[in-house]
């Protein structure tokens, strides 16, 4: 269950029950990892900069500090055995120089298993169909550096998809953008998850943001929880969650 999430539910009148629902779930975590007889063992997975949402809920924050496993960001052979190992099993030939090139990129990047599956995708995308035949690399030190390496890869998809909407749909998708913000006050911008629901108004339509949503799904700038779009909402429960595919895309 998602206990936290960076979001305005507790700022907006139509969600009074989230603050109450959120405290019966904790108290009954709490309840549960406190009864020696109970078999329940819960993983809490949290960021860094979000432990402070805990300290209001002093039970649960002393159960997580005395249990807490601090995972750190990958090292270069870490990030480096992320991109050989698969290709191996799959038989997928890489050019050594990209590996080589694509790790000190990531090394030390926020966000790097996100930015390496939206690079290994669009290196994919880029990948010479002659190369199977020939023996050479599938994916190739030239093609990154035709991309323009990391730093501009994502933001050179993100910039000709925006480039090809109408005017209506760009100011859509500012919005949407603007949503998947969280602007810190005295600290670092981060990225949040947004409802759908936060999205749609009367100058935004339902059918303009699934339209927008999904042209942003498919360039994989963003990530929705749910493999589909609803066409309609529900209820409130039932509402899709969108976040940036990558920490990169949102700024």
């Amino acid at each position: 269950t998602e206990i936290y999430t960076l979001s305005l539910h507790d700022a907006l009148p139509i969600y009074p029950q989230v603050q109450q629902e959120r405290q019966t779930v904790i108290n009954a975590l709490v309840h549960a990892l406190r009864c020696p007889s109970s078999p329940l063992g819960v993983i809490v997975s949290l960021r860094s900069d979000a432990i402070d949402s805990l300290l209001k809920y002093g039970e649960l924050f002393s159960l997580i500090e005395r249990n807490r496993i601090v995972m750190t960001p990958m090292n270069y052979q870490e990030i480096r055995d992320t991109i050989e190992k698969p290709a191996e099993k799959l038989g997928l030939n890489i050019d050594p120089y990209l590996v080589h090139n694509l790790t000190l990129d990531l090394t030390g990047a926020p966000g790097e298993l996100a930015l390496l599956q939206s690079s290994l995708y669009e290196l994919w995308q880029h990948r010479s169909p002659a190369s199977y035949s020939k023996g050479s690399p599938c994916l190739s030190l030239e093609s990154y550096m035709k991309l323009g390496r990391l730093s501009t890869m994502i933001s050179e998809r993100a910039t000709a998809l925006y480039q090809s909407l109408s005017a209506a749909e760009q100011t859509a998708t500012q919005r949407i953008f603007l949503s998947l913000c969280d602007l810190g006050d005295g600290q670092f911008d981060r990225c949040r998850q947004a409802r759908k629901v936060e999205l749609i108004n009367q100058q935004f339509p339902q059918s303009l943001i699934d339209r927008i949503l999904q042209n942003l799904i498919t360039a994989r700038l963003v990530v929705v929880d749910q493999p589909r779009l609803k066409s309609q909402i529900d209820n409130e429960s039932g509402i899709i969650k969108v976040e940036p595919a990558a920490s990169p895309t949102s700024r």
